[in-house]
């Protein structure tokens, strides 16, 4: 295994278990080991930069950050002002070069990637597993495991759902929480569901990465990651399920029986936001997004916040905290509103860009029901996420850019270095001599007319 592989691996199973070891090692950074891993990848062995929306949104966030400090220098010393200040563009930089190395991965070397990207999903729903039978009282651990769940779960009530009789653990794993648990199997459903669904690519831990990223995106009961969950079956179901009646009835049945607990919750949501006001909506989850929203409108609207240029990446926290209501690490929850207060018009509209070109990569590989519902999937179940600067979301983002294999036919890249093989054995082989003696008289043969 070359340098380049093995940093990509490792990029890929430090992606769930990131958190967890910073909680016991009781650090409190911000930055990933996968983050880092990708920049050594980018730096080190030359990856290019594409699309170049992508690179505008990087260069939008450091903008709108700069011009963000001047309507609202932060507090503290110089150092902590500049970093408060860019954190989250560093942050978005990070996971835009994630993006950037996943891309040339999936198209250099998908099926290699593949792999490593299911035993890291495959390794994660074990761990949740058992964190989960721990909960219930199935499987004995000692009492430090049972400390380390009830801070790493922040409560282990939190991870149980009554549903009658039942007691359901929702699975979080090495997260925390079961949305971000949620949001990186949701992730890898889609990449190994497009890889079953249009490529060649199809090997053994395609299959159980499938299982495994499909076991744990419902195991996680994530409404957020549910919401996203039912476009996509429903453009797989109309995609691919016109000739096979089978995979089309599976697919609606499992549609259907998502559609009451999602539908549930968001009148639950629903209920949150219309009847919870001021302090009394904090702790909901949906109270808590619809102050927000309403909250980060008011600021545009009375142009405390620029609307062209926002208050900076990260820095609406600062604003709402000036309520007294809540910290100034505080963040939207709702990844448009995060856009509009954060990044201002300019920057919300490049990020789209770059969305539109991921879209039209997707629609011209996958077709426009399966790309465009997977598009769509994707971007609704990171919509409500405490932070949508996800590694897994943008890695199937890439994966989505890449594709543009056919059944039956290699990859553009396989292509190319096929072709560029033929050509260096030609080169290789000696042309023959025109007037090389023949072999049956041993006198030279000059050569006939073409």
């Amino acid at each position: 295994m070359t340098g380049r592989r093995l940093l990509f691996v490792l990029a890929l199973l430090l992606i769930p278990v990131s958190h967890g070891v910073k909680l016991m090692l009781g650090l409190k950074l911000w930055i990933d080991p996968t983050l880092l891993l990708a920049l050594a990848i980018f730096l080190l062995f030359g990856i290019r930069v594409r699309p170049w929306p992508s690179l505008m949104v990087v260069m939008a966030g450091f903008g709108c950050a700069y011009v963000g400090s001047l309507f609202l220098a932060p507090r503290g010393s110089d150092l902590q002002a500049l970093n408060r200040i860019f954190q989250e563009p560093v942050r978005l930089a990070l996971s835009m070069v994630t993006f950037w190395v996943a891309l040339a991965f999936f198209e250099e070397d998908r099926q290699f990637s593949l792999k490593w990207l299911s035993v890291s999903i495959i390794s994660q729903l074990l761990v949740a597993g058992c964190a989960a039978l721990v909960l219930i009282g199935v499987l004995p651990a000692p009492r430090f495991i049972w400390s380390f769940l009830d801070i790493q779960y922040h409560g282990l009530s939190t991870q149980i759902v009554d549903v009658g009789p039942l007691v359901i653990p929702r699975l979080a794993g090495t997260f925390g929480e079961p949305s971000p648990f949620g949001l990186f199997m949701f992730s890898g459903l889609i990449v190994f569901s497009l890889a079953l669904l249009r490529e060649t690519h199809n090997s053994k831990w395609v299959r159980f990465g499938f299982v495994a990223s499909l076991v744990g995106t419902l195991g996680s009961l994530s409404q957020q990651v549910l919401i996203g969950l039912l476009p996509f079956l429903t453009g797989l179901a109309l995609a691919r399920g016109r000739k096979r009646f089978t995979l089309r009835a599976a697919l609606v049945i499992v549609t259907c029986a998502l559609v009451p607990y999602v539908v549930s919750r968001l009148m639950v949501q629903k209920e949150e936001a219309v009847l919870l006001q001021g302090r009394h909506a904090f702790g909901s989850s949906g109270g808590e997004r619809a102050f927000h929203a309403e909250y980060a409108y008011d600021l545009l609207r009375r142009g405390v916040v620029p609307w062209a240029s926002g208050a900076g990446p990260g820095r609406y926290g600062e604003y709402v905290a000036e309520t007294g209501l809540l910290p100034d690490t505080t963040t939207p929850q709702v990844a448009l509103v995060e856009w509009a207060v954060g990044y201002g018009a300019l920057g919300t509209v490049l990020i789209m860009v770059w969305l539109w070109r991921v879209l039209g990569s997707g629609v011209r590989t996958y077709g426009l029901l399966l790309g465009a519902s997977a598009f769509v999937a994707l971007l609704l179940a990171n919509m409500f996420q405490a932070n949508w600067m996800s590694e897994a979301w943008f890695l199937a983002l890439a994966y989505l850019s890449a594709g543009d294999d056919v059944p039956g036919q290699p990859g553009k890249v396989q292509r190319q270095t096929t072709q560029l093989k033929g050509l260096m054995a030609a080169q290789r082989t000696p042309a023959s001599n025109p007037l090389q003696p023949s072999q049956k008289d041993g006198r030279a043969v000059a050569p006939g007319p073409l």
